[in-house]
């Protein structure tokens, strides 16, 4: 499958996409609120535990194919970059424990537009997940309400 350059109406923003977002919010706000009830301080909701952590180097070279020159791929440039490999869950595992785990890369120095809720104006941040299928099919369906305690056997919220 050929790239897609982007333009404005590639994008389709479905009706509810509003409240979606509002219902994930409240989401990660519970599992936080839950861990945080359960272990006596906050963690991250999701990716709680850091499995390591590398500082680079990311190289745009300028003979990129059009379709692939987007964005801060448009032009040669070096940005610095923080990596974070995590464990999927919101609370911490062994390391041994089978499950998700995720990268995520903050790429620093991107000048250009951001998302308007965006805090940071120069940065960029690739979230990935490595598993063999996610647990939701769409944003919608990954808000749903979260299970009680009574209803989790584990004591830990799952998604």
């Amino acid at each position: 499958m050929a790239p897609i350059s982007y333009r404005p109406d590639v994008e389709r923003v479905a009706p509810e996409e509003a409240d979606t977002i509002r219902s994930l919010n409240r989401a990660v706000g519970e599992v936080t609120a839950h861990v945080k009830d359960k272990r006596g301080y906050a963690m991250r909701a999701t990716h709680a535990k850091a499995t390591g952590f590398l500082k680079g180097e990311l190289v745009v070279h300028g003979d990129l194919p059009t379709d692939l020159a987007q964005g801060m791929f448009a032009r040669p440039s070096r940005h610095d970059v923080l990596v974070r490999f995590s464990q999927g869950p919101s609370e911490p595992l062994s390391d041994r424990a089978s499950g998700q785990r995720g990268m995520a890369i903050k790429v620093l120095g991107v000048h250009g537009p951001h998302v308007p809720e965006s805090r940071e104006t120069t940065t960029q941040d690739w979230v990935l997940a490595v598993g063999s299928a996610f647990n939701a099919r769409t944003a919608q369906s990954f808000a749903r309400p979260l299970p009680s305690a009574q209803e989790d056997p584990h004591g830990c919220p799952s998604r």
